[in-house]
């Protein structure tokens, strides 16, 4: 058994919209759960889902996290929250959709009635 073994893995944790991200040592999923969440303000740390950020794959295996690599990037998602590909808020800002939170990660909005009933009203 190593040092590192017995005192954790350096690994990185993030918020669901990848605005937050922080650096925990951990030497089991349940401290990863409960350190990810102290440090990104979360108050229950096993309400949380663990999340590979890269594809979205769920931890929730003890052997599992055991293998994770050394600074391997996971999300945090609350109860609301859902893993989006990365760039996916990118590409919904560029077509002008209006990015709002509400309970999710992230919820995508579309144009207000208002608004779009004025752009076809120049159609017709």
């Amino acid at each position: 058994m190593t040092t590192e073994d017995l005192a954790g893995k350096p690994h990185k944790v993030w918020s669901c919209d990848r605005q937050t991200r922080k650096c925990v040592v951990a030497s089991s999923l349940d401290e990863l759960r409960t350190k990810g969440a102290a440090k990104l303000g979360y108050n229950n740390p096993f309400d949380l889902k663990v999340v590979l950020e890269e594809d979205g794959t769920e931890v929730e295996d003890e052997n599992y996290f055991q293998r994770a690599e050394r600074d391997t990037v996971f999300l945090m998602l609350q109860p609301n929250e859902k893993w989006l590909p990365p760039g996916v808020e990118a590409l919904r800002a560029g077509e002008h959709l209006e990015l709002q939170r509400e309970n999710t990660c992230l919820y995508f909005a579309a144009f207000s009635g208002w608004k779009l009933h004025s752009q076809l009203a120049r159609f017709v």
